[in-house]
């Protein structure tokens, strides 16, 4: 029985880690995606393009997420 214990204690320490990882690399995709998009919306506004979409909003969201999330990781210790 004690077995069957560690081995859930070892998964549960291995699925925390797991989770941190992805947190980490949602984070850190999320601050370079809002760089890439302030990037492309002041070349595109400089250039007078229209690509389609609003960039800068795009940026927005990605840095907002991206800040949200670092926050939720020390608030909460993760």
């Amino acid at each position: 029985m004690s077995e069957i214990v560690n081995l859930f204690q070892d998964l549960r320490g291995n699925l925390a880690t797991i989770a941190t990882m992805f947190v980490d690399v949602v984070k850190y995709l999320s601050f370079i995606a809002m760089l890439i998009l302030i990037l492309t919306s002041v070349v595109t506004d400089r250039n007078g393009s229209n690509i389609g979409f609003s960039a800068g909003r795009w940026a927005i969201i990605a840095g907002v997420v991206g800040t949200l999330i670092a926050v939720a990781q020390e608030i909460f210790g993760v």
